[in-house]
């Protein structure tokens, strides 16, 4: 096919009367322009200006002209195709773990399900199926669904499904605004996914304090200004039924409720029926709308050529109605006020962060919370609670080739105090504050695949050394989008 065939398939009138590869590059560009204004250029743009041959640019040319004739008759209301949506990604995440210890229960706090250690022996990690496309020229949308192993049975679970406004939404430049549910900007490593680490597990305040990660229903607006350094703020409203929200289904006052409801004679059950459908009533109506709140902000920049810095402060508000951990025989009522303070340095020694690179980072939460704690495997009820707590992590990975790195992990949580009537409890830290030492090598063959090797020596439990080796794969199939900073 002729150059001009392929101006005429896009419905351009251009004279052929420039050299042949002045023509070439001009071609792409008039696809560009003709349809931008019909497409997002995002979408097609890339791909034109990525082919090198007559052929590819002829049929991104057709698919372009497709797309932007589907426009509403009745109105100017433009209806978009999907021939360039959506990427489609998939994430092979397994390990192979060894224990020297039967159990590592980290005393003195609630940890949930996510948070205690793994499996032994082979496993399935979260492995992911991920939707993302550009909706139209206002919206962008993305789905992440995790299939994980719990107590020896599949679970497909929902992590992220959420949308953002593009710039296309008219908003003053810098401010976007996502909806849904996400991985929330709260500290550094909650925004990414867990296989995207530099560990094959997560830090002890992730694990303590979140559940291994915050990722709520709710909305969150960020704004970046226009000036030389990065400068981010933002907040987000929040449903408050994810850690330390928790969930809000009172399952355990409903149980006790039903065992005091037998023991009543036939007289007072209608009486106590009714007012267990009250207080349900009452119950369901607090939940409505956001019962967690979050603020942030963060500022970077580069120093000279090579090296990057971030610095970022966070918080997050809860009103927990019913947090429940430790394999549900732990339940908080009250309200949690978490604060993380993040810290992240790149050098790039050659300028080139694909042959080395150093990576120095850490993050410090402080939690702060009011309540009353109720351990069933305690007989521990309605214990009031006014503590705090907090935990950090230090860390360091250093990239001597390009496929091969090397890293170091200090983590640490500080237990709060122990009312009277939790001693003997799991809640009962008995005065020890956990720790663990981590080193890991990994294996990185493309951007696509990594094997990681890792050890850590646990001590979370008082008296006890958990010697613990992971192997790990990490495996990507499909479209895979860039990491965040």
């Amino acid at each position: 096919m002729s150059y001009c065939s392929i101006a005429g398939a896009i419905g351009l009138a251009i004279t052929l009367s420039v050299s042949t590869s002045t023509l070439f590059a001009s071609n792409k560009e008039e696809v560009i322009e003709t349809y931008g204004d019909k497409l997002n250029k995002n979408r097609i743009a890339n791909k034109i200006r990525l082919s090198e041959n007559e052929g590819e640019i002829s049929k991104i040319a057709n698919q372009a002209a497709k797309v932007s004739s589907k426009v509403d008759q009745a109105g100017n209301r433009k209806i978009y195709g999907n021939e360039f949506n959506p990427s489609i990604g998939i994430i092979l995440n397994g390990k192979y773990s060894a224990y020297s210890q039967s159990d590592s229960e980290i005393k003195g706090f609630g940890i949930g399900h996510e948070g205690e250690r793994g499996s032994e022996g082979l496993a399935m990690d979260h492995s992911e199926l991920n939707f993302s496309a550009s909706i139209d020229d206002k919206f962008t949308g993305s789905l992440t669904a995790a299939i994980a192993s719990h107590g020896g049975s599949d679970h497909v679970e929902l992590e992220e499904a959420y949308i953002k406004t593009s710039p296309g939404f008219n908003l003053p430049v810098g401010l976007s605004i996502k909806a849904g549910r996400a991985f929330w900007t709260l500290g550094y490593l909650n925004e990414h996914h867990a296989h995207a680490d530099d560990f094959a597990d997560r830090p002890l305040p992730y694990r303590a304090f979140l559940n291994k990660a915050f990722n709520d229903d709710g909305i969150e607006a960020s704004f970046i200004f226009p000036t030389q350094l990065y400068f981010e703020i933002g907040g987000g409203a929040f449903r408050g039924a994810d850690f330390p929200g928790g969930n809000s289904s009172n399952e355990h006052h409903a149980h006790h409720e039903e065992d005091d409801h037998h023991e009543e004679d036939a007289h007072h059950e209608e009486d106590d029926h009714h007012e267990e459908d009250a207080h349900h009533e009452e119950n369901d109506h607090t939940e409505e709308g956001a019962s967690a709140y979050s603020l942030f902000a963060r500022i970077g920049g580069d120093i000279g050529m090579n090296q990057t810095w971030r610095i970022g402060g966070y918080w997050l508000s809860s009103n927990v109605r019913g947090r429940e951990s430790n394999e549900h025989n732990i339940s908080f009522y009250g309200s949690s006020d978490l604060y993380v303070a993040d810290f992240r340095y790149t050098w790039a020694p050659t300028g080139n962060a694909r042959n080395k690179e150093l990576i120095i980072q850490g993050e410090v939460f402080f939690r702060s919370e009011q309540g009353t704690y109720n351990d069933e495997g305690g007989n521990a009820y309605d214990v009031a609670f006014d503590d705090s707590a907090s935990g950090w992590y230090a860390q360091s990975v250093y990239k001597f080739h390009q496929q091969w790195r090397v890293g170091y992990r200090y983590t640490a949580l500080r237990s709060p105090g122990t009312p009277t009537g939790l001693i003997g409890t799991d809640l009962d830290s008995e005065g020890y504050n956990p720790y663990i030492h981590s080193i890991m090598a990994d294996w990185t063959n493309s951007e696509f695949s990594r094997i990681r090797l890792q050890y850590n020596n646990d001590k979370t439990a008082k008296g006890q050394t958990d010697n613990q080796l992971i192997l790990q794969y990490t495996m990507s199939i499909g479209a895979h989008g860039a990491h965040k900073y």
